[in-house]
């Protein structure tokens, strides 16, 4: 049984994560003074562990809800909270018969509108100049597989290979770690020098 993920990207925001703290103790406590009344449940650990996860479990649900899907990680929590506002008053002028009142509903969208777009486009910036620092810091450290991952994300043609088979001048595979880290403090030797 797959279960839905819980959006633990809401718990960046402080309200949230206080209300979560709340529902989470509040369960917890309740099941303390539950279990303060059996003795014998408290022998199974098992039984005890269901009842810890579904209070997390529960907690979450109510406060954090389920990833409706894969979150671009650059974008702020501000920036989420207006595309959110953004949709619901795309839904209120879809809904609208009153021709007056849908072009109210429309300007207000168009301001929220460019709104989201400003935010979008200074939270893309900003993570731009933060890959630029990091590229610039691994570049002085003479880290170029870091460089290197750094330029493909940029460049738009990232994919994460570290599981990628990586083979020595031979055409072994390789596959200790300190071998492939070998082989690429090699290779980057022979291409920069």
């Amino acid at each position: 049984m797959h279960q839905k993920r819980l959006d633990v990207n809401k718990l960046k925001d402080p309200d949230v994560r206080k209300l979560f703290t709340i529902q989470l103790k509040n369960r917890l406590q309740a099941l303390s003074e539950q279990e303060n009344n059996s003795p014998q449940e408290m022998e199974n650990i098992n039984h005890l562990w269901n009842q810890v996860k579904t209070s997390y479990q529960d907690a979450g649900q109510l406060t954090l809800g389920h990833r409706s899907k894969k979150y671009k990680e650059w974008i702020s929590q501000e920036a989420w909270k207006k595309i959110e506002e953004r949709r619901d008053i795309k839904k209120k002028v879809l809904a609208t018969k009153s021709e007056r009142l849908k072009h109210q509903q429309q300007q207000a969208y168009r301001e929220i509108d460019r709104d989201v777009k400003k935010m979008i486009r200074r939270d893309k910036q900003k993570r731009l100049e933060d890959m630029a620092t990091l590229a610039k810091d691994a570049a002085y450290k003479g880290d170029h597989g870091t460089l290197y991952k750094i330029t493909k994300q940029v460049c738009g043609r990232f994919r994460n290979s570290t599981e990628a088979p990586i083979r020595n001048k031979e055409g072994q595979l390789l596959t200790s770690e300190f071998e492939k880290e070998a082989r690429w403090t090699e290779h980057f030797h022979e291409v920069l020098n």
